[in-house]
């Protein structure tokens, strides 16, 4: 399947992903904006409303009643995170025409209720988004806050990489803090609203079997009402790790203690040595032959679970495990010790094998889906990386073992972030994180 791209009107860009796969039609609509707090917690709060309700559909059930009535078509919110970019906007997915009694074109009904939803939405008399559902959707983006504080695992995460990425707005929560949601007013997000009618023109990627010209008479109509600046190119700057190992511990009143390890490298999306770096991070710590899962976990049964996982878009690499408090030196020590046999050569036959085969099948279950498909292709149109699917699995396929030790040794630690548990085993039980 290889992507159709056409420039629309005020600047905006159709991608055409055709495909009998499926019996669905998938349509997403994305501005690309920098990574910052105030955009995702403005998003956030603002597509919450909106999908309350709109002038046509003032209710939550009307909305929802209507999109019943368009065969249980679905829309909606997204917003995802490449490297130091955000894509914003809203999915949508409804069944294709042939599988419908009469042909209707579901598509294009679900489409009209998105554009009704966006640019006719329910405001008060002073042109501004009512408050009293702004405070609702406030309250419950403040318990998800709260929820991931709550959590040690995300909070062992969330501290390494601050440090790792410290100064950069990647190492940042993505919406903030409680205290800045409450902060918010309904001036705020009509504000945002405004700014994200008018900001950068927006990016349409469709899935399923519509002719191109079709879907694009479908762009070209909603794109003229949307965006008025060029597209925002990506400010990622991928470097390695400088300065000295930070590390941070605290305490929660949970029983099982999470370690959390960063590394760094400058290698971006157009580096020779990517897959070399992707199938690094599957040996290391990325699937269940790896050095972590094999040594760590199974043989000398250290940790509850142990594994890394790596955002190519950052160039960062993640270890998470969870463990007994008193295991906390001695698991590190571990997984130190194991990157740097990775880096000295000790990658086997039977270890690259498996991870080629592993990653080619992944690529090859992204076909299976029309919302994977389209975040392999959008998070590659962002960062500049110019790559189709079936190539990254002849890339996959051509990587050696000195490839991947080469990859290896260009990654630093940065960053050690523990939370030790307070509990003791009669206090509480952690139910099914040794299974994790």
């Amino acid at each position: 399947m290889i992507p159709k791209k056409f420039e629309l009107c005020r600047g905006g860009e159709l991608i055409v992903l055709g495909t009998d796969k499926f019996k669905t039609e998938t349509l997403t609509v994305t501005l690309t904006l920098p990574r910052r707090q105030r955009s995702a917690r403005l998003a956030s709060l603002l597509f919450a409303v909106l999908k309350k309700g709109c002038r046509a559909y003032p209710s939550v059930v009307a909305l929802n009643s209507h999109l019943d009535d368009l065969y249980d078509s679905n829309i909606a919110t997204m917003y995802s995170t490449t490297g130091q970019m955000a894509s914003v906007g809203f999915a949508i997915e409804c069944l294709d025409r042939e599988c419908v009694p009469g042909r209707e074109d579901v598509l294009r009904g679900t489409v009209k209720t998105l554009e009704d939803m966006l640019f006719d939405p329910l405001l008060d008399e002073n042109g501004l988004f009512s408050v009293k559902t702004l405070e609702r959707e406030k309250k419950n983006l403040c318990d998800s806050i709260r929820a991931s504080d709550n959590d040690p695992k995300v909070h062992s995460y969330q501290l390494c990489r601050s440090m790792l990425f410290e100064g950069e707005e990647y190492g940042k929560r993505s919406v903030g803090t409680v205290e800045d949601v409450m902060a918010v007013t309904a001036s705020d997000i009509t504000e945002f609203y405004k700014e994200f009618l008018c900001g950068p023109a927006p990016t349409f990627f469709y899935v399923g079997k519509r002719a191109p010209d079709q879907v694009l008479a479908i762009a070209e109509e909603f794109a003229s009402r949307i965006g008025a600046e060029a597209r925002e190119k990506s400010e990622s700057v991928i470097r390695p790790f400088e300065g000295d190992l930070r590390a941070v511990e605290e305490e929660m009143s949970v029983l099982q203690g999470k370690l959390t390890l960063g590394f760094r490298a400058d290698i971006d999306t157009t580096d020779p040595d990517l897959y070399g770096a992707i199938i690094f991070n599957d040996i290391f710590g990325g699937a269940p032959y790896s050095k972590l899962f094999q040594n760590v976990r199974e043989k000398k049964s250290l940790c509850y679970y142990c594994s890394s996982a790596y955002d190519l878009f950052a160039g960062a690499l993640f270890v998470r495990s969870g463990i007994s408090n008193e295991n906390k030196d001695i698991v590190e020590s571990e997984i130190i010790s194991w990157f740097e046999a990775i880096k000295n050569g000790d990658v086997s036959v039977y270890e690259l094998e498996c991870s080629k085969r592993s990653i080619e099948n992944y690529y090859k279950q992204i076909c299976d889906s029309p919302y994977l498909l389209e975040n392999f292709h959008r998070s590659r149109l962002i960062s500049g990386m110019d790559v189709t699917l079936s190539e990254s699995i002849e890339n996959i396929r051509r990587v050696t073992k000195d490839d991947v030790v080469r990859a290896a040794r260009r990654f630093t630690l940065g960053a050690s972030a523990f939370v030790r548990g307070t509990l003791a085993p009669e206090d509480d039980y952690e139910e099914g994180e040794e299974d994790e």
